[in-house]
């Protein structure tokens, strides 16, 4: 597509696609899009006669996107490269990719979200399983229920045993009313 010129320029069988009346002095560039090829931007170069524009293969990507206890997430937003795929019913969907390492950005619900690259080769399913990832939220008290401004919170582990020395998921002071909040709190 050549974008001062308007509509698209179809590529004839031997790969050549011809454009006059250009003008060197422009700064246009091309966007060449080809079906199951991943999408090129061009700046021409018009003292070569013939310009070679080299476009990547895109190969069938399957997903499926699941909860921690492994139930299927249906209508989960995933992002693959620049396109935005919705999973169906059963967690489940398919996208054009390339044959290498794709980062994937599903977000599922609010407290749902996760950044997963996966190498993409041959016709495997890829899970990914998502855990919540929210706001956790507390205050400190004494024995009269009165707050206590000041105090350090740790977050750790389940049955992680205290280790002062350990570097914990999380940590925060409460505030004059004895509030703490950790966002991006994950379940375990």
């Amino acid at each position: 597509t050549p974008p001062r010129f308007g509509g698209d320029v179809i590529v004839k069988a031997d790969g050549v696609a011809a454009f006059a009346g250009r003008d060197d002095r422009s700064q246009d560039e091309f966007a060449v899009v080809a079906a199951g090829y991943e999408p090129s931007g061009v700046r021409p170069d018009f003292a070569k006669r013939i310009q070679r524009v080299l476009l990547r293969r895109l190969w069938p990507l399957k997903v499926r996107v699941l909860d921690l206890e492994g139930k299927p997430l249906a209508s989960c937003h995933v992002r693959v490269g620049r396109d935005e795929h919705v999973t169906d019913a059963d967690g489940k969907l398919e996208a054009l990719a390339p044959h290498d390492e794709v980062v994937l950005r599903p977000v599922c619900r609010q407290d749902l979200d996760h950044l997963t690259p996966v190498q993409h080769a041959g016709d495997q399913v890829h899970e990914i399983r998502l855990r919540p990832n929210g706001t956790f939220v507390g205050q400190v008290v004494d024995k009269k229920a009165r707050p206590i401004a000041s105090v350090r919170v740790v977050a750790r582990r389940e049955n992680e045993d205290f280790d002062a020395r350990a570097v914990p998921l999380a940590q925060t002071t409460t505030d004059a009313q004895g509030h703490f909040r950790f966002d991006s709190f994950s379940a375990d």
